[in-house]
């Protein structure tokens, strides 16, 4: 999926998972989205 997001997406993804100063809010994106991305297979 993420090879396929254009520079800019990619960018933007990247930042919405590093930006967070703590550390349990970036994990707890990180685990939202793979709940995500694995529903969209389904």
């Amino acid at each position: 999926m993420f090879e396929r997001l254009t520079s800019g997406c990619r960018w933007a993804y990247l930042m919405h998972f590093t930006q967070p100063k703590q550390a349990k809010t970036r994990c707890n994106r990180i685990e939202k989205s793979k709940k995500t991305s694995s529903t969209e297979r389904s």
